[in-house]
């Protein structure tokens, strides 16, 4: 599974400075620059960008977890940073494939690695000229990746407190797949607690079909109309996407998504049925990694949302 969860951010070419909607970040210059190494790559992060890293938090992030932030921030276990060269070409070399917002990427880009218990938000280096990045945008980046830090800190906790919000986005999508108006609820928590054990177990419990998919029938079977026949067409199409969007390449699971078009509607579709916005993002981790649908509910709804605050709690 890949530990480089990422969101891109969108701004129109043309826009106004607006001082209440945009933060003026610090660059990192050679002579205060602190210098973090991961994976042979030096990222460039210092006290002074800190400072406006943590401002900028404050303003769109639960208000109950400002002090959660600041100690992560100060423990250097949520890092800005830039880097000297443009962090998208970074991305490529290391064969990632950065979650595009609207397939364009502008800006920030973070990712979480469970070796150090680190999140890493990068600031492109054009922004570095700029000085410029939207709160908003940082905010979303942060709190995504906080999702999955707090997922693999605590599973078991973080599966308590987002039940109710896991219920809701799979329930739409079987509802949406299976054509039935309801769920059997236990045998869904069933489907949704494998799919988080896969996600959070450190290679210890492996997903196959047989399991995945009666899981799901268990879930639908006494609430369809569709025949036996139509369940297994509709098993295969939907364990076909989770086998050939999982940990292959972009061009890989784009021709998967393109394939099972059905299937990737369905997941988008859901996060309208169950809350109320249409998500920016590529939808496929969903159905292998659960954590993600908690990281797309932090990044649109940032501090608003009942559920982010309680899971930040979590990670200290």
């Amino acid at each position: 599974m890949r530990d480089l969860i990422e969101i891109s951010l969108k701004i129109k070419p043309k826009f106004l400075f607006k001082p209440k909607q945009m933060a003026a970040l610090p660059g990192v210059t050679k002579k205060d620059r602190e210098v973090i190494k991961y994976s042979g790559i030096e990222f460039y992060t210092n006290q002074k960008l800190r400072n406006k890293f943590m401002t900028s938090m404050m303003r769109f992030t639960p208000t109950k977890s400002h002090d959660t932030l600041i100690k992560l921030i100060n423990k250097k276990k949520l890092i800005p940073a830039f880097l000297t060269k443009s962090t998208f070409d970074w991305y490529v070399k290391n064969s990632l494939d950065p979650e595009q917002d609207e397939h364009q990427f502008h800006g920030v880009l973070g990712f979480y690695t469970p070796k150090t218990n680190t999140i890493f938000i990068l600031i492109d280096v054009g922004y570095k000229v700029l000085g410029w990045v939207p709160d908003k945008h940082l905010c979303a980046v942060t709190l995504h990746e906080a999702m999955h830090f707090a997922a693999k800190k605590d599973s078991r906790k973080f599966l308590q407190i987002n039940i109710k919000a896991f219920y809701d986005y799979y329930s739409e999508f079987l509802k949406i797949v299976y054509e039935t108006r309801n769920v059997d609820k236990k045998a869904l928590v069933e489907w949704i607690t494998y799919i988080h054990r896969f996600e959070t177990s450190k290679g210890k419990v492996n997903l196959n079909m047989k399991d995945y998919t009666g899981k799901i029938v268990a879930a639908i079977k006494d609430h369809t109309k569709l025949s036996n026949k139509d369940i297994d067409i509709r098993n295969s199409y939907l364990w076909s996407y989770v086998v050939g969007t999982y940990s292959n390449s972009g061009s890989q699971q784009m021709n998967i998504i393109r394939k099972y078009r059905n299937i990737y509607s369905a997941l988008m579709d859901a996060y309208k049925k169950a809350f109320g916005f249409t998500a920016r993002t590529l939808a496929y981790q969903e159905l292998f990694t659960s954590s993600e649908v908690i990281c797309i509910l932090a990044s649109m709804e940032l501090g608003k949302n009942k559920y982010v605050s309680d899971s930040l709690d979590i990670i200290v």
